[in-house]
């Protein structure tokens, strides 16, 4: 449905646009069948980038409060540790697109072995909608960030050691907002919804390479259970 006709007839396009992402998230093989299309990948572009800013939101206001509390502490920062926060601020934008060409490649190497069918460029439209259920991941993780950083006091830096080196000292700092178990938590979230991710690419394969269910198995559990155990291994490293 076109812009113009979303204007027109708006109450359509909420049923439609609804209807499109319920097949996403619970039948992504009718999903592929009826809305992916043949049109380019501009949509595909601005959806990896929507999901990008809903972290990078709580991630830049946990940097403004964490620079502005820590400041009035006195601690002093520097241009170095101030640079790091902001590469820090920037992951979860810089993240997703990394994590989309990075599956993407994955998937198509691994896939190869099975079916040469399809090409990168229908594997990455496909796979950039598996990332949807990763927008829950950000919500959480941005707002439970803004939490932290909102409840930051001076008090939480006075009577710390505080490292001089600008390395070991952006690493403290996040740690205060970052480290909080509500804030670690959601990376267990995170975690979960990667097999959502996982279970949506497999018929992401299916549609592109024209796989057997099994070789879907094979080419995308690999990736997505990898992922998935380092996401566990960082929130428990985080705690301890």
């Amino acid at each position: 449905m076109s812009v113009s006709q979303a204007v027109r007839n708006p109450r359509g396009y909420i049923v439609r646009t609804a209807g499109m992402y319920r097949a996403l998230l619970f039948d992504p093989e009718r999903f592929y069948e009826d809305f992916i299309g043949e049109r380019g990948i501009r949509i595909e572009l601005m959806l990896v980038a929507f999901i990008g800013l809903l972290g990078f939101a709580g991630h830049y206001y946990a940097r403004s409060q964490l620079i502005t509390v820590a400041s009035e502490a006195g601690v002093a920062l520097g241009n170095e540790t101030t640079f790091n926060l902001w590469g820090i601020a920037a992951e979860p934008l810089v993240g997703i697109f990394l994590i989309w060409v990075g599956f993407s490649a994955v998937l198509f190497g691994l896939s190869w072995l099975y079916s040469t069918v399809g090409t990168l460029y229908q594997i990455l439209k496909n796979v950039a909608w598996t990332l949807v259920p990763l927008v829950v991941f950000n919500l959480l993780n941005s707002a439970t960030l803004a939490y932290s950083a909102f409840s930051l006091q001076e008090s939480d830096f006075t009577g710390e050691e505080i490292p001089r080196a600008p390395d070991q000292k952006t690493t403290f700092l996040w740690d205060v907002v970052a480290g909080e178990v509500f804030v670690v938590a959601t990376i267990f979230v995170g975690a979960l919804l990667t097999l959502w991710v996982g279970y949506i690419a497999l018929h992401a394969m299916e549609d592109v390479r024209k796989l057997q269910r099994r070789d879907a198995y094979l080419v995308v559990g690999a990736p997505t259970l990898a992922f998935a155990i380092y996401l566990i291994y960082d929130g428990a490293t985080t705690l301890l």
